[in-house]
């Protein structure tokens, strides 16, 4: 099924607040961010938590590593983990 992480954050060094990795995982392991509204605020806002997202997560392992444990925390079977391990 799907796993929803809406407001789980994940912390790479140096900042001090934590960035929502995605807000559903599909079944075939693809992380997808979603926002509710039309302004053009919302849309950056859904674009800069994307963009963070991946740009930590290639960068910094300590944010992969908190990825990580919210995936095992919602119980995210090893499969489908298994790319951002």
């Amino acid at each position: 099924g799907y796993f929803y992480f809406d407001k789980d954050l994940a912390r790479g060094p140096g900042f001090s607040s934590g960035v929502e990795f995605c807000d559903v995982m599909t079944p075939s392991g693809q992380l997808v961010h979603v926002k509710k509204g039309t302004r053009s605020s919302t849309t950056s806002h859904l674009m800069t938590q994307a963009l963070q997202s991946a740009y930590q997560s290639k960068v910094y392992p300590e944010f992969k590593r908190a990825c990580v444990a919210l995936l095992d925390k919602q119980g995210v079977p090893a499969a489908m983990r298994k790319p951002y391990e």
